[in-house]
């Protein structure tokens, strides 16, 4: 380290810098809510004008949130039959009706 005090000055204004860049970086972190904003506000803004992308990321997660909370008791009671009437309504057989069918000639 020399002992020119231009020298050190220099070195100071450097330090300074470095200083107020690590406390601007340290503010920035601690302000959660603005960066909420600032990150979320873009996808809000671009979801709103593609109803689409709203729709797909609803079902998705629809989907996920009943693919992770468990069945309930009358959920697994009615399944069988909530399948049948489905499957009914659509025009398809299970399996073993579609056979029974077959062999009968109907």
């Amino acid at each position: 380290m020399s002992g020119d005090p231009a020298e050190i000055r220099r070195q100071i204004e450097r330090t300074r810098e470095r200083l107020g860049e690590t406390a601007d970086a340290i503010r920035y972190k601690m302000d959660v809510p603005s960066r909420f904003r600032e990150r979320f506000g873009e996808a809000a803004t671009t979801t709103m004008q593609d109803p689409l992308r709203l729709a797909a990321g609803a079902t998705m997660v629809g989907f996920i949130a009943g693919l992770v909370v468990p069945m309930t008791g009358l959920e697994r009671r009615a399944l069988p039959k909530m399948r049948r009437t489905l499957l009914h309504a659509a025009g398809w057989l299970n399996p073993l009706e579609a056979a029974r069918r077959f062999w009968q000639g109907a």
